[in-house]
Parts: structure tokens; C-alpha cells; sequence
């Protein structure tokens, strides 16, 4: 069996350049949130989600966090089975543009169609009444004072 060092070289968690150019997204399904300690320089335990159709998860920052929490609330065994949009994007990350990867809540599809509404019909004239034809008009200006 052949040992490559790039199969070492893999991350756990989505990056933004897992999901191709600056803008790129994925829509993905919740399967899971488990709690991780990041191995980075403050050693912090974060929330990771995991999807139904990939193999790495996304390890939440407080941007991403919040946005989560602000659409599905606080209990994270809520969140499963929702569908998030993730995106990514420039930030400024200790005073350097840096590519990252946010969250988004999708809009809920539109199933619903308006019937078509009836072209509306001209009014229909009554009956006449001769005001405005002009064969009755009276000219006789005698009596206007």
C-alpha cells in the first residue's frame, strides 16, 4: 500500500476553498452538532455541524453561531434536519482579508401560486338617457339668465 502525504494533509472541517471560488455555495442538511475542542492557539470548545451530504463539518465561529441561534433558537437539537446555505466570502481576520466560509438561512420555497385573476370586463353603459347625445341637446339659451 502507497502512503501519500496529501491524504495527511486533510481537514475534518470545510474550508472556502472546499467549495470552489470566492462567492461559491452549497445548500446543505443539518445531520448533526457535536461539541470539539479547536487545537488553535486558544484551545476553544466550538460547536461543529455536521451534513448529510459531505463528510467535514463546519466548525462555528461567533458570526456564524449567532446567525444559527437567531433562526433556529437556542437549542441546537433543533437544528437538525434544517437547511442552511454555505458561502464563502472575504473577512478581515486580525487585520488581513482572508477567505472564509458563512452561514445563511434560505428563503422558505414559494410553493404557493396565485390562482390567474380575471381580466376585469368594461363597464357596461345604462340605459341612455339622451344627455349626452347630441341630436337632444337643447341650444335654446333664452331662459339662462
Amino acid at each position: 500500500m502507497t502512503l501519500f502525504a496529501s491524504d495527511f494533509d486533510q481537514s475534518r472541517y470545510l474550508r472556502a476553498a472546499d467549495l470552489g471560488g470566492l462567492g461559491s455555495e452549497k445548500r446543505l442538511k443539518i445531520k448533526a452538532v457535536t461539541k470539539e475542542i479547536d487545537v488553535g492557539e486558544r484551545k476553544e470548545t466550538k460547536a461543529v455541524l455536521w451534513f448529510t451530504t459531505t463528510d467535514k463539518g463546519l466548525m462555528l465561529n461567533k458570526t456564524n453561531l449567532r446567525v444559527l441561534q437567531g433562526a433556529f433558537g437556542n437549542v441546537m437539537d433543533n437544528w437538525l434536519d434544517k437547511i442552511v446555505v454555505v458561502f464563502s466570502a472575504m473577512v478581515d481576520f486580525r487585520g488581513k482579508m482572508t477567505p472564509a466560509l458563512r452561514v445563511k438561512i434560505p428563503p422558505p420555497k414559494d410553493n404557493y401560486r396565485a390562482p390567474p385573476q380575471p381580466t376585469p370586463k368594461p363597464p357596461v353603459d345604462e340605459e341612455p338617457d339622451g344627455f349626452d347625445d347630441p341630436e337632444s341637446l337643447d341650444d335654446d339659451l333664452s331662459d339662462v339668465r
